[in-house]
């Protein structure tokens, strides 16, 4: 075989091989784009891969009150189910509405939450640049009994005593309010009743009015009982009336009178909706995400951890899934509205 020979078949086997070679190698690659696919399906947080990194919690209130007393625990068992940390975020300030704002800001990925009442998201008294149209509810987990108590150096014993030195002393009671409209017709309805009248002071947070209330800058305390308590127990408040909304809810302070022993009155507070507490998201985050959240916060409150840390805190659990919290989210803006439009 002559060289020009050689060298030609040379380079067919050489083609051959370069071919062969090339379509060995399309599998391979076709491979790492699938694998490149996947991480990108991870990041972007496919439902299966959901979540694949932090949950931040916003809490729209100062460390230490009553959001952020459930919020920790919470969180806390929260990251044993989503199997990532659930990291609080507190952001108080404007009857607390920057939390909310920020919120609505957030990506609707599942990946901002927030806990807080409903009056974020129903407040008038501050201008804001959402609606509740912009939120939507995963779950409750826990209900407040509210209580009415009053700085222990105060002749008021008991709910009489409290509407006769109203009476007589008008505007001289300080009442602490965080920008809480439910908190607001509360008050309004006690002037009503009793023909009274408080001095309103707005402060930060629950507890920043309760500790107010405790050393003698303020005099009458309502709101949630678990702010309130361990002034009672030493001595700095007397609480005068405790309200659970529910009936199945426990006794939170054996011989204090609750709305029950004052019947009238009850008729007419009852009329107020209990605000409702929850895990909120902002609108469009996809059903597959949320129903992962529902699903894992109603983990969170069936664990035993979670209701000894409840307990521990004086926290009144109950569940409330997607349906239920947005029923009762329905039902208390619908109150909200009738109540500014008549004011």
């Amino acid at each position: 075989m002559g060289f020009k020979k050689k060298f030609v078949c040379f380079i067919l086997v050489l083609f051959v091989l370069v071919i062969g070679a090339s379509g060995c190698s399309k599998p391979e690659q076709k491979k790492a784009n699938d694998g490149e696919s996947q991480a990108e399906l991870k990041e972007d947080g496919g439902a299966e891969q959901f979540p694949a990194k932090p949950i931040t919690l916003i809490v729209p209130a100062a460390p230490g009150g009553g959001f952020d007393t459930v919020a920790r625990p919470l969180a806390q068992v929260g990251t044993q189910y989503l199997g990532v940390p659930v990291v609080i975020k507190n952001i108080a300030g404007v009857a607390f509405t920057l939390g909310a704002t920020e919120l609505v800001k957030s990506a609707p990925d599942g990946y901002t939450l927030m806990f807080s009442s409903i009056t974020p998201l129903v407040q008038k008294t501050v201008e804001v640049d959402y609606g509740p149209e912009d939120f939507d509810y995963i779950c409750t987990v826990d209900v407040e009994t509210y209580a009415w108590a009053v700085n222990s150096n105060l002749p008021i014993n008991n709910v009489d005593e409290l509407f006769e030195y109203m009476r007589q002393n008008p505007g001289k009671l300080v009442a602490p309010w965080t920008g809480s409209e439910y908190t607001e017709a509360v008050l309004l309805l006690l002037q009503e009743i009793s023909g009274g009248e408080f001095r309103i002071v707005t402060t930060t947070s629950a507890a920043e009015g309760a500790a107010a209330v405790g050393g003698g800058h303020m005099d009458f305390y309502l709101g949630s009982y678990s702010a309130i308590e361990g002034l009672a127990d030493a001595g700095l408040v007397k609480v005068i009336l405790t309200y659970p909304y529910y009936e199945d809810m426990p006794v939170v302070r054996e011989g204090t009178p609750t709305l029950a022993d004052y019947p009238e009155l009850e008729e007419q507070y009852l009329k107020i909706p209990d605000p409702p507490k929850f895990i909120s998201l902002p609108t469009g985050v996809p059903e597959e995400r949320m129903q992962i959240l529902e699903d894992a916060f109603h983990q969170v409150y069936e664990d035993e951890g979670f209701q000894a840390l409840a307990k521990k805190l004086g926290l009144v659990t109950k569940w409330f899934g997607r349906e239920e919290v947005t029923k009762k989210a329905s039902d208390y803006l619908a109150f909200i509205e009738e109540y500014y439009k008549n004011r």
